[in-house]
């Protein structure tokens, strides 16, 4: 049996289609947040790709993480990307949590009021 087989993948814009394999592509480093409320959170990958490659990747598409066998360990979603000379692309990515930020319980009830707002705020007594 072999080891530990690594799978990235760039999604489509609603995370329902598979648009590219990026597992070779991603030779630069990456890293990821996981936090207790919200799962995952921000990242960032470093992509060594060609120019023409560049524009395949949008602001907007989203990149899962997992396993060879398919168990995914991070989703998040490109939020800005930079290129970098002379040949690489930065993702900075952020979690599913970033979804929470556009939900508005209550909607907007009339003009002037502002939308209703939840978040966690029993924090967890040993944070700093």
């Amino acid at each position: 049996m072999g080891g530990y087989q690594r799978q990235i993948l760039l999604l489509s814009g609603d995370a329902s289609t598979i648009k590219r394999d990026l597992t070779e592509s991603v030779t630069e480093g990456c890293w990821f947040e996981w936090h207790r409320l919200g799962g995952c959170g921000a990242g960032e990958i470093r992509l060594t790709t060609r120019f023409v490659d560049r524009d395949q990747i949008g602001v907007g598409d989203w990149v899962r993480c997992s396993y060879q066998d398919g168990q995914p360990w991070y989703l998040g979603r490109v939020e800005s990307r930079e290129a970098m000379s002379p040949a690489g692309l930065m993702l900075r990515l952020e979690g599913m949590s970033v979804q929470l930020g556009e939900v508005f319980p209550g909607g907007f009830a009339g003009a002037g009021t502002a939308p209703l707002r939840w978040g966690a705020s029993d924090l967890f007594g040993d944070d700093p």
